[in-house]
């Protein structure tokens, strides 16, 4: 039955995409790798998979000192790396949203008409993006 190897496999081709070439950009790497979080949390509550995640795990406890690392150990490191790099990313744009309230708070005299629309657009903009992130 092919279908029980279906969580190695993902987790190869999700580990494998690390090693695309250094031309290829991190955020770039995000980008094929995001699609693949959602096959994941589905695969997940499917018993079968279930179990070969956790089996995978076990034998990363089991090999975890071996100078190659196992499958799932590089799969949990680029899972946190991603959450990192996206974290920061949040807390940017977060950053970025209150500076620009700021400016607008302070600006003498105010934003009217279609700048006050313009800036209130690129606020809502800057909210998705962080959001998304």
């Amino acid at each position: 039955n092919n279908i029980s190897n279906l969580a190695e496999v993902l987790f190869h081709v999700f580990v494998s995409i690390e090693t695309t070439g250094e031309s290829v950009q991190f955020e770039q790497k995000l980008t094929y790798r995001q699609p693949m979080y959602k096959v994941i949390d589905y695969i997940w509550k499917i018993e079968l998979h279930r179990r070969s995640i956790q089996s995978l795990a076990e034998v990363a406890l089991d090999d975890i000192e071996n100078t190659n690392p196992p499958l799932f150990l590089k799969f949990v490191n680029l899972l946190v790396n991603d959450a990192n790099f996206l974290l920061d990313e949040a807390f940017d744009f977060m950053k970025q949203i209150r500076e620009k309230e700021r400016e607008q708070e302070t600006r003498n005299p105010p934003l009217q008409g279609r700048e006050l629309q313009q800036f209130e657009a690129n606020l809502t903009h800057m909210t998705q993006l962080a959001r998304f992130h």
